[in-house]
């Protein structure tokens, strides 16, 4: 019979295989002394970035969140182990495998859609990890609190989910929301081999359609009429005009931002939702917005705006949640700001964004300098920013026919 100490875990870089990034793929090794089976994790690794001892260096992003989710994955394949052996089962290493990645367990989409949002939280990729809740709240209405197993999602599973939605009045792209998180969910568990292939359900199943939404935006005109304010919670109209004059830039790229990017009056980062570099020419307007909130010399690892604190905010966890709660506050008073000025109440944050498309839109620039000057890797997103015209222009063109 084996014993604990004869079966070898460890993380092993699998070097024979390379991809086309120049990293190779890391996975769990099995061993015990005469036969080793592989078990594949998410992540990989180039040869300088890996430790045997220590894993991940301390040269690779979020490289303390990453091996700790390793860890956290060789405790679970050691506990399982030691139990097996506790029982006397006895297990070849291939039935250790088939435990661990839950061919013999009853495999549950949500259990398993928890487990890929600690995954994704592990590599701070926070927003994508709570995009997630909706549709696990979704699941968790339609069956009565209870998980399912992925074996049980089937298409006809799937319909009956979309008529409960439809019955509580969920829009089209609400539903469109929560399937698409399910089929990332099967996308997962078949790619590791936990479900066969042949139990994909969206291939009877189809996507309801993506409703289009109307981006509202402000004119020149309102813009100016908020420029103008100098009333009580001034500061987020500050912050909400710094987005519209900066390129449309969101709150959370916002949040970041340090005086190390900033240089003259250009703004240089990577947005944090793509990861794709942006220059941002800055006016004197904008300009002005950061000198009202510097308040002293600063250092060029300080943040521009004082949203962030990273004494407060040290996790990933943490900043996302300060970043969510500032804007929210935001939204919050500009609403009240907009009341008392008589603009539209559906004023948000994230409209200083369309305004400055749309208006320079407006103003004769192309889709294509826009969509460059936004940070879309993609023109169609762009069109989407600019596909709802002002009815007085509209009526100003047509008058030319």
């Amino acid at each position: 019979m084996k014993t604990h100490e004869m079966i070898k875990v460890k993380p092993y870089l699998f070097t024979s295989k390379l991809f086309a990034n120049g990293e190779h793929p890391l996975y769990f090794k099995l061993s015990d002394g005469s036969n080793r089976v592989y078990i594949s994790t998410p992540f990989s690794a180039a040869k300088k970035d890996w430790s045997v001892q220590h894993y991940f260096k301390k040269s690779v992003p979020d490289y303390a969140g990453k091996n700790r989710f390793i860890q956290d994955q060789e405790s679970e394949l050691r506990k399982l182990i030691s139990n097996s052996i506790a029982l006397g089962e006895n297990l070849e290493l291939i039935d250790i495998k088939k435990r661990y990645i839950g061919i013999k367990a009853n495999l549950q989409l949500i259990g398993y859609a928890e487990e890929h949002k600690e995954y994704l939280r592990s590599i701070k990729r926070i927003g994508h990890a709570r995009a997630f809740n909706f549709m696990i709240g979704a699941v968790r209405l339609f069956n009565m609190g209870k998980d399912i197993s992925l074996e049980d999602v089937t298409a006809n599973w799937l319909e009956k989910l979309q008529a409960n939605m439809i019955s509580r009045c969920v829009a089209s792209n609400g539903q469109l929301n929560v399937f698409r998180h399910i089929r990332i969910v099967i996308n997962k568990a078949i790619k590791k081999g936990l479900l066969e292939k042949h139990k994909y359900p969206f291939v009877d199943f189809k996507l309801p359609k993506k409703e289009d939404t109307t981006h509202k935006s402000l004119s020149i005109e309102q813009i100016s009429i908020l420029e103008n304010y100098n009333g009580g919670r001034r500061e987020s109209v500050l912050y909400f005009l710094f987005s519209y004059y900066a390129q449309g830039m969101n709150h959370r790229d916002m949040a970041w931002v340090t005086y190390g990017d900033l240089s003259g009056s250009v703004i240089r980062y990577r947005r944090r939702k793509t990861g794709r570099p942006v220059n941002v020419a800055l006016n004197e307007k904008a300009m002005a917005i950061i000198d009202h909130f510097r308040t002293h010399e600063r250092r060029s690892t300080d943040f521009i705006f004082p949203i962030l604190n990273l004494e407060s905010h040290g996790t990933a966890q943490d900043a996302f949640d300060r970043c969510e709660s500032h804007r929210r506050y935001v939204n919050k008073t500009l609403k009240r700001v907009a009341k008392l000025l008589g603009l539209p109440d559906w004023i948000h944050f994230y409209c200083a964004r369309h305004s400055y498309a749309h208006n320079l839109y407006l103003s004769g620039f192309s889709s294509e300098m826009l969509g460059d000057a936004l940070g879309h890797k993609d023109a169609a997103i762009t069109k989407v920013y600019l596909s709802s015209f002002p009815v007085e222009k509209l009526a100003e063109m047509n008058s030319r026919l």
